[in-house]
């Protein structure tokens, strides 16, 4: 849970429910969206995006595990699953690259995971935080940035749906 100097709190419960509720939902979908696997090219500042978006993300699932201390909770998971991401994003970012740009290797399910983390910072940057600790002039610039990166995950996902068939 976040919070700025006006007492606007945001919390981010609603999308760990969203994915708990789409994990609920048995489908065949599952599966396929489990082995399904695409190559994500990012752009330097893509990355950075993703990168602060999922720091945000794993400070609110370290607080949700340290709340819940049972051992294999979905919120335990969800840790595991930011702190993966981020390792393999990071580690791509720190290689050197012959060309510009990224590219990781993902599952469509950690795509959509991505996709919620960017959407809670957007969420909460559309609810007046400064979760960019930025001057007033910076902040258009951060929620462009983190707009654009916001659609271009979605627009990938929608793409990789619309490859497996669905």
């Amino acid at each position: 849970m976040s919070s700025s100097k006006n007492n606007n709190v945001i919390d981010f419960q609603q999308y760990k429910e969203k994915r708990e509720l789409q994990r609920a939902i048995p489908s065949a979908e599952t599966s396929l969206e489990n082995d399904f696997q695409g190559k994500l090219r990012l752009t330097q500042e893509d990355a950075e995006m993703i990168i602060y978006c999922m720091r945000l993300g794993r400070e609110y699932f370290m607080i949700e595990v340290e709340k819940t201390p049972d051992e294999g909770g979905q919120a335990q998971r969800d840790f595991e699953t930011v702190n993966s991401l981020l390792d393999r994003i990071q580690y791509e970012v720190l290689k050197l690259q012959t060309e510009e740009g990224y590219i990781v290797g993902l599952s469509i399910l950690e795509l959509a995971f991505i996709i919620d983390c960017v959407e809670m910072t957007r969420n909460a940057v559309g609810k007046g935080i400064n979760v960019f600790q930025s001057e007033p002039g910076d902040k258009e610039d951060y929620a462009k940035w983190l707009d654009g990166t916001f659609f271009y995950l979605l627009d990938v996902y929608e793409k990789w749906r619309f490859y497996q068939g669905h």
